[in-house]
């Protein structure tokens, strides 16, 4: 009898394990999930549900869907920006959480979906300035990747997850450090390009990771661009993955599109970004990339080219758009200043305190123009439009062809500031070095970003001849000034710098 108990216990033990393992969710990945992933890259959104939709009816059992479906709607509300979409998205979010808690936690793959969810919905909150919910739900992904790499150490998503992290918590502004301590952030840039850097080169090697390598091309390019020394390695880095593609700029999908035409307005190659943003990828059911129009708009405008306005009101038109419309109305702005027409730029500029929000450097800056009373200088502002599209020589023309005597304070401050630039993109170091020094002596006291952003290059400049003592002085020169344009921008870089060639000098 006893015999028989024991036998009875041992096979209803197994039984219940056996239903509990069957009851969890499994992270079996399918042909229409992956083609919904496909999709969402394209901004095929319906297609991309329909897809999914597929894989929920046919897999009911797996969580897979769900973290695609999740995906999707992420990429939608960042681009959109539409606040009934958020409410109606949100109602969603709970039943989502509980399924991926309910997974299978011997796969790799329970932890860094809870991760992904809680770092996705931590970027919409942010977006949808919810910032206490934002920042408790990045705390918490933080927590879990940490958790997901000690479990599986070598497993590619959470490696390229934690790396994510890691270059967000590093690169925080000095001003809201407090924030990462108390929520006990912690991580560097380093690190984290090092553990992205990783991910891709694995991701690329195995085609089932194809939607994580797209994710992390377009993270990397950002983080080139924003936070590392030096604008051209991120130039390297798309020619050096487009030839291991054996692609070219053309046809790209518009992520792919964001990343590599913003390289190429960033380092000066303006006419490039046109092309690339003219040429993407396109589907008749595809949904507008709301931003590739306002970068179009930029770059023809950095031509000084009326064709711009077209592009400007383009964006405009996008409803649910809340970011940048400011900019967008005082760009129009500035195009008819430059055509000579003061009647219409001040119509236009009027029309900024009473649309969109502050919540960018771009829009917070338009409103100061708006409500100041002041207009800009028209040749600083063709010189600073045509630098930024890399015709450096038009740009140097036109300030070279005006005499000072008729300038402001904050006028010279700026000429200076825009010589410096030029004649740092051209690699005349020495005439840099000269305007940067001037702009600061003249313009550290303003509130203008000037004189912050002159250090900033010159940390830059000096950094790249391996001067890392004085490049670690201008990066602190910059975060002790007082400015308040740009500043979060600006700060963020000059922070990374410092930390950068802090370490460098001790080694």
């Amino acid at each position: 009898m006893k015999r028989f108990l024991l036998l009875f216990l041992l096979l209803m033990g197994y039984y219940l394990c056996l239903a509990d393992a069957e009851s969890r969710f499994n992270y079996i990945f399918d042909k229409y999930s992956e083609s919904a992933l496909r999709y969402t890259a394209a901004f095929r959104f319906a297609k991309a549900h329909e897809q999914v939709a597929i894989a929920r009816r046919l897999y009911p059992s797996s969580n897979i869907p769900i973290w695609v479906e999740n995906y999707i709607d992420f990429i939608r509300l960042l681009n959109t920006e539409d606040v009934n979409l958020y409410k109606e998205i949100r109602k969603q979010k709970d039943s989502r959480w509980q399924r991926f808690k309910s997974g299978d936690p011997d796969s790799p793959y329970f932890l860094f979906c809870q991760a992904q969810f809680k770092l996705q919905w931590s970027l919409i909150h942010l977006k949808f300035r919810d910032y206490v919910t934002g920042f408790k739900e990045a705390r918490t992904a933080f927590g879990i990747l940490r958790e997901s790499q000690q479990q599986f150490p070598n497993f590619t998503p959470a490696v390229a997850g934690m790396g994510i992290m890691n270059v967000l918590i590093g690169s925080i502004p000095d001003n809201y450090q407090w924030i990462a301590r108390m929520l006990g952030y912690n991580g560097s840039v380093e690190e984290g390009l090092r553990m992205m850097e990783s991910a891709l080169k694995a991701s690329m090697d195995d085609p089932s990771l194809f939607w994580l390598e797209e994710e992390v091309v377009f993270y990397l390019s950002f983080i080139y661009i924003n936070l590392d020394a030096g604008k051209q390695r991120a130039l390297k880095f798309r020619d050096k993955y487009l030839s291991a593609k054996k692609s070219d700029l053309n046809g790209l999908l518009p992520i792919q599109a964001y990343a590599f035409s913003k390289i190429a307005m960033l380092t000066g190659r303006n006419d490039e970004a046109i092309r690339i943003l003219q040429n993407k990828k396109t589907y008749p059911d595809q949904e507008e990339f709301t931003y590739l129009t306002y970068m179009l708009a930029m770059a023809y405008q950095n031509k000084l080219s009326d064709s711009c306005i077209i592009y400007f009101d383009k964006f405009l038109k996008y409803s649910s758009v809340r970011n940048f419309r400011k900019a967008s109305i005082q760009r129009k702005a500035w195009q008819f200043l430059i055509s000579g027409n003061m009647e219409a730029y001040r119509n236009t500029i009027a029309l900024i305190p009473t649309t969109g929000q502050t919540e960018t450097d771009a829009d917070k800056q338009a409103e100061i123009e708006a409500t100041s009373g002041k207009v800009p200088n028209v040749f600083l502002l063709k010189a600073r439009l045509l630098f930024d599209g890399g015709y450096y020589n038009q740009a140097l023309a036109v300030l070279q062809e005006n005499d000072l005597a008729n300038f402001s304070k904050i006028e010279k401050v700026e000429f200076y500031y825009r010589l410096g630039r030029i004649y740092d993109e051209m690699g005349s170091d020495s005439n840099a070095i000269k305007y940067y020094n001037r702009t600061i002596a003249e313009g550290e006291a303003l509130q203008e970003y000037f004189a912050a952003n002159a250090a900033l290059k010159l940390g830059n400049l000096y950094e790249e001849k391996k001067n890392y003592e004085a490049a670690n002085s201008y990066y602190r020169k910059c975060l002790d000034m007082k400015f308040t344009e740009y500043r979060n921008s600006i700060t963020q870089k000059a922070k990374v710098g410092f930390e950068r060639t802090k370490k460098n000098m001790k080694s």
